[in-house]
């Protein structure tokens, strides 16, 4: 009788790192922002943060971007050709919110992506976020876009990780929205 009980013990505790060597690590993931965490995601609301790309046609097949809303995070599998590369994850003309980042992957070794920046090409874009943009003592405000025309081009917002130059935003909620057609 003990010894299902033990194997239910067992299994419950390696679980997670079970799921990890199959399908790359989930640490941070949970369906939307778990309750009380901010998420570091680059600051969509600041223009200087913005800037525009010409296409190439030498770029390795994990940067390949395509028209709409596309994702950029590194690939930590480390078996992947693109490990400790920045990779583009296509996602095309579906809106965004950070609770999405559960289903973000590499686009060569399929295993998760931790999302931290984002490109517009071809598409009508706009967001609306909660989140603290200062220092730890202000309060989270709401903050709402204007719809924006991102042109033939790959319009990436810049992305630093010491968030010396306040580019990283920490976002109680955010929704990236992407429209192939004029939304106003």
């Amino acid at each position: 009788m003990a010894t299902p009980l033990i194997a239910i013990i067992i299994l419950f505790f390696m679980l997670p790192n079970l799921v990890d060597s199959l399908y790359g690590s989930t640490k941070g993931v949970c369906p939307g922002i778990c309750p009380g965490e901010e998420e570091a995601f680059v600051d969509v609301s600041n223009d200087n943060n913005l800037r525009s790309i010409l296409w190439g046609s030498s770029a390795p097949e994990w940067r390949r971007a395509f028209y709409g809303l596309n994702l950029e995070g590194k690939c930590t599998n480390k078996s992947c050709k693109a490990y400790l590369q920045n990779v583009v994850v296509r996602w095309g003309f579906k809106n965004f919110t950070l609770g999405d980042r559960q289903y973000t992957t590499c686009p060569l070794c399929k295993h998760h992506v931790s999302v931290f920046t984002c490109a517009f090409a071809k598409t009508w874009w706009n967001y609306r976020a909660v989140g603290n943009m200062g220092n730890d003592f202000e309060i989270p405000t709401f903050v709402e876009g204007k719809w924006r025309w991102a042109d033939n081009r790959y319009h990436l917002f810049e992305h630093v990780v010491d968030n010396s130059e306040g580019v990283v935003g920490k976002w109680d909620f955010l929704t990236i929205v992407v429209s192939e057609k004029d939304p106003r």
